[in-house]
């Protein structure tokens, strides 16, 4: 659902994303560590509950969870979800860094948190014309939001609306430089 909001713009998708992953938090989570089994807390016909760190063919679920906290930790102002993927990060990342063939996923969030996030806000009365362009465009370490109009519960997206076709802004936990109506320049300065 995350990705799918990225290329869309529709917003019901980040909502959607947060459900399910509250849903987990509440359903496969160990307490003790702050990571995830495999199994719902609720399943009887098992010995033991797997907890999978290790990223191999597939990432592991944990890693995956990683990353969907710390996504939407910042596309929803959540610290809680943040805390606890930073928690996982940091019980695992001497193993990260001395192994990163078998955690991929966690260095890829490990640069990430390392290099830093770029936000991306795109809001204007033309905004999905310009789909195409910002997605064919390599942009590391980002997080997109597009919308036509301010929606309250999306921080990034507050404050940003725009009476042009168009308006990009560039932003670095929630504060935004001035917005930029052209997309050659946004490309240019992202």
């Amino acid at each position: 659902y995350i990705h799918l909001q990225e290329i869309t713009g529709n917003q019901d998708y980040l909502v959607r994303a947060k459900e399910l992953t509250d849903w987990v938090c509440t359903h496969f989570s160990e307490p003790e560590t702050g990571f995830f089994y495999f199994t719902h807390q609720d399943q009887q016909d098992i010995l033991v509950r797997k907890k999978e760190v290790y990223d191999g063919a597939t990432p592991s679920g944990n890693a995956v969870m990683c990353a969907n906290l710390l996504y939407l930790s910042l596309v929803f102002d959540l610290p809680e979800f943040k805390e606890r993927a930073m928690a996982m990060l940091g019980a695992l990342e001497n193993a990260i860094v001395k192994y990163p063939g078998s955690f991929g996923v966690w260095a890829g969030q490990l640069q990430i948190q390392t290099k830093g996030v770029v936000e991306l806000a795109i809001t204007g009365k033309n905004w999905q014309i310009q789909v195409p362009q910002v997605l064919q465009a390599y942009i590391p370490h980002k997080i997109i939001q597009w919308g036509e109009t301010n929606l309250a519960f999306f921080p990034l997206l507050v404050g940003r609306e725009s009476n042009e076709d168009a308006a990009f802004y560039i932003c670095k936990d929630y504060s935004c430089k001035a917005p930029i109506f052209n997309i050659a320049d946004f490309l240019a300065n992202v």
